[in-house]
């Protein structure tokens, strides 16, 4: 994976700036009456009706490159490139299962098990940063067995290096369900994991410290009201096991 250190205060105005803004609006407008397919988890049709790849989004944990490669295939991550979603939120309100907890290992308070989500606004003011990922065929079934729970749907992103770029379409992992086959996924008041937290950091840092710093601007917590990781960041974990 390239390592990029070029967002930068310029390219933070031109994504902000009212023209800009304008312009991904109009895009998402003109997407949202367009008929791209969704997949509901568990995507069964998807091995079938996909090409050869599929573009992902990866937000959370599959930024971290040595978290990916335990179900992605090594190439996959390796051309893994840096990219910003418009028209959607990053959050922590998925409830990470049983499984997961006992695998990040103990020391964790109860409710300590926010996991990120991504829900759709259709507004071009909600932003994050995340990286586009070309998944194999062969990637699917790991795939599905790791994010249990959630949907995929389209999403409108452009290059993080060039986002004068036209916007691309992919598809982004999203949790909609407050349950499933009996087990909760989601909860606002759920608190993040910190050791999930960290691992997300980790990754975010391999490419750069303005990558990081775009992912704390562009998480929210759900706080008694909904604000940003940056002005309640969350302690770093001691350790954190790869999931």
């Amino acid at each position: 994976m390239q390592r990029y250190s070029v967002f930068s205060t310029s390219t933070s105005r031109q994504i902000s700036s009212e023209d800009y803004q304008a312009r991904i609006q109009r895009i998402l407008n003109k997407r949202q009456r367009q008929s791209t397919p969704e997949y509901l988890y568990p995507w069964t049709e998807l091995e079938a009706e996909s090409a050869s790849e599929i573009s992902i989004v990866g937000f959370g944990s599959l930024i971290n490159p040595e978290s990916a490669r335990r179900t992605l295939a090594a190439e996959s991550v390796e051309a893994a490139e840096p990219c910003i979603v418009f028209g959607a939120r990053r959050v922590y309100n998925y409830v990470m299962s049983d499984r997961s907890f006992q695998r990040y290992g103990h020391g964790c308070k109860p409710n300590e098990r926010g996991v990120l989500n991504v829900h759709a606004t259709g507004l071009a003011s909600d932003f994050f940063n995340g990286l586009l990922l070309r998944l194999k065929r062969s990637d699917i079934v790991g795939f599905r067995l790791r994010e249990h729970g959630y949907d995929l749907v389209p999403v409108t992103f452009v290059s993080y290096a060039k986002p004068g770029q036209s916007p691309q379409l992919a598809y982004c992992l999203t949790c909609r369900n407050p349950t499933l086959h009996g087990r909760r996924t989601l909860k606002d008041g759920v608190t993040p994991h910190p050791r999930y937290h960290t691992l997300c950091e980790q990754g975010c840092r391999h490419i750069s410290t303005e990558f990081l710093d775009f992912f704390r601007h562009t998480t929210w917590v759900p706080l008694p009201q909904p604000a940003r990781l940056q002005e309640n960041p969350i302690p770093a974990a001691v350790a954190s096991p790869v999931r």
